[in-house]
């Protein structure tokens, strides 16, 4: 039996009337058994590449194909959709896409109805794809109502009922709390260690997969719709990062330091990259250390708040949806304008729902909510928006015009601009976000990330001065990301304010002052970023977990310093 169980060969995807074409030219082998990692920026074609391997395309997604592929001994372009499915599962980025039960034992059976299997039989499989991932005791419970990381755990039960020999996972850790993404890797390490599943995963948070993942065999990179790069991690980070760089890809925090270091200082040229952060430690603290046994403390700069007149003040704040949940009990602070403020917290901490309410859509239980000194219970969610913007977690909810420039558009028109300054909000929008070229596009037609940005620029063309950000960076490459984020600090010098929504730990260090952690609904913790995020009990009891900065800082004794990558890479240089 041949070791391949994936097979492309000089594969051209050109998707029905789009000229050029997405993927280009691409050649791999993945063999039985093995973990792979894609890895390239939004729209790179990692995406078109799965749909190829599933038979999404060209049965659901019209596209010219040239080239060969063999996914375990069948060509997906000549066999039926449902003959591919019994051998590649694939689990969305958002698991509520796949869900069609009303319980879990009901969404987990759907495929095995679909294939007239016994019920006695159907009854044992659902059981042991639920015990596989640690979900049997969930089995009446509704799909929806789990948390991030349960229904990513039900999503793979399903899948995993049609006994699949290869599992494509699409960003599965992209809507994931930190604590839950460590699970769903867990159970991706399982898959593959103890039931001998082939895996597939694309993902940005290479640091993370790198980290969990117990093997990680071939990492493939995806660039401008070509192979990059067709080999093991140590080998890319080692020898390649520059093409990391290049196309937007984040190396491992610790790896980009010392990467950062080289580039700036020649002696450095022939020290290895770090692949690992025990690697990474001894290395820096020797490069740290032998200059000096004493070092000077890098300042940390603070934005000064001289407003009387909070941006944002919650008083007493509690909401009880109508269905009986008591989301948010008794919180309060004030956000002044200037502050860059991370809103933490675990899957259904209370997060979103505050955000609901600083907008005004949702009004308090109890307590008061004033945006600029103004009772959100006295304005409309029309007068609010003026003031604060929101952009979603999910960017399909926000998106209904044929045109990427007509969805833009759309805000300021509603709020009574000029059609001059409407033209000048949303090019500004346009360039700042880097979607000039897909001013045509229908929305629908972008990738994820694509359409992550297009959402960012609805409300960036709404020119509020207060921005709430629920998870903007979840499926975003590292180069939109930071360009966004970049964006993002010059607001903060005009004292635009922010609030930013995030799993991302790492982003919440680098880009926030400060942090007011939620869990299960009450505020547990309020205060500077870097000291919120290297507190043990505030961090196990939000279901987070310290950013890779803060765990690198105490293992070389220098947690009191500033943490962002640039202080690290100035103590070596």
């Amino acid at each position: 039996m041949s070791k391949a169980i994936i097979e492309v060969e000089n594969l051209t995807v050109t998707y029905k009337e789009v000229q050029k074409p997405t993927l280009k030219n691409i050649s791999f082998t993945i063999n039985r058994g093995e973990v792979t990692l894609i890895l390239g920026p939004s729209g790179s074609g990692k995406t078109t590449l799965t749909r190829c391997l599933n038979g999404l395309i060209p049965y659901s997604y019209p596209a010219k194909i040239e080239g060969h592929i063999r996914v375990a001994g069948l060509d997906p372009q000549q066999e039926p959709l449902h003959k591919i499915s019994l051998k590649v599962g694939t689990v969305l980025q958002n698991p509520e896409n796949q869900f069609v039960g009303l319980t879990v034992e009901e969404d987990v059976a759907f495929g095995l109805e679909n294939l007239m299997v016994p019920r006695e039989k159907m009854i044992q499989i659902i059981d042991d794809s639920l015990k596989k991932v640690g979900m049997l005791e969930f089995k009446p419970r509704v799909p929806q109502e789990l948390s991030g990381g349960e229904k990513q755990k039900v999503a793979i039960a399903g899948v995993l009922a049609m006994a699949p020999e290869i599992l494509i996972f699409d960003e599965p850790l992209a809507n994931l709390d930190p604590m839950s993404a460590d699970s769903v890797l867990y159970t991706i390490n399982e898959m593959n260690e103890k039931y001998g599943k082939t895996v597939l995963i694309v993902e940005h948070r290479f640091e993370e997969v790198l980290t969990h993942l117990t093997r990680l065999n071939k990492v493939l990179v995806i660039g401008m719709g070509t192979l990059r790069y067709d080999g093991g991690p140590e080998e890319l980070i080692r020898k390649n990062a520059d093409l990391l760089t290049e196309i937007g890809v984040r190396l491992p925090l610790y790896s980009e330091i010392v990467y950062k270091a080289k580039k700036k200082k020649e002696e450095l040229k022939d020290i290895p990259i770090p692949v690992s952060l025990d690697e990474a430690v001894a290395l820096i603290k020797r490069l740290i250390f032998q200059k000096s046994s004493k070092l000077e403390e890098v300042p940390t700069e603070e934005r000064k708040m001289q407003d009387n007149i909070p941006a944002i003040s919650l008083k007493n704040v509690s909401f009880k949806y109508p269905m009986g949940v008591q989301a948010v009990k008794n919180v309060s602070f004030n956000v002044y304008p200037g502050e860059s403020v991370a809103l933490l917290g675990h899957n259904g901490a209370g997060k979103s729902t505050l955000a609901l309410l600083m907008l005004g859509i949702l009004k308090p239980t109890e307590g008061d909510v004033f945006i600029n000194g103004k009772n959100t219970k006295k304005m409309t969610v029309a007068q609010n928006a003026r003031n604060i913007g929101l952009v979603m977690q999910n960017p399909d909810h926000m998106l209904f015009q044929k045109t990427v420039e007509l969805e833009l558009e759309f805000g300021p028109k509603n709020l009574g601009y000029s059609s001059e300054k409407i033209k000048e909000l949303v090019s500004n929008a346009l360039e700042i976000t880097n979607l000039r070229k897909f001013r045509h596009w229908p929305p629908m037609a972008l990738s994820l990330g694509q359409r992550k940005r297009v959402g960012l620029a609805s409300v960036l063309a709404m020119d509020n001065k207060i921005l709430l950000l629920d998870e903007p960076t979840a499926g975003q490459d590292w180069k939109h990301t930071k360009m966004f984020m970049s964006f993002i600090d010059k607001l903060l010098a005009k004292k635009y304010t922010l609030i930013l929504i995030t799993h991302d730990m790492n982003l919440a260090l680098e880009y926030t002052d400060r942090a007011i952690v939620m869990a299960h609904g009450k505020k547990i913790a309020d205060g500077p970023t870097k000291d919120i995020l290297a507190h043990p009990e505030i961090i196990t009891q939000a279901r987070l977990k310290p950013s890779t900065l803060i765990r690198f800082s105490q293992k070389l004794n220098m947690s009191h310093y500033a943490l962002r990558i640039d202080d690290f890479v100035r103590l070596i240089n």
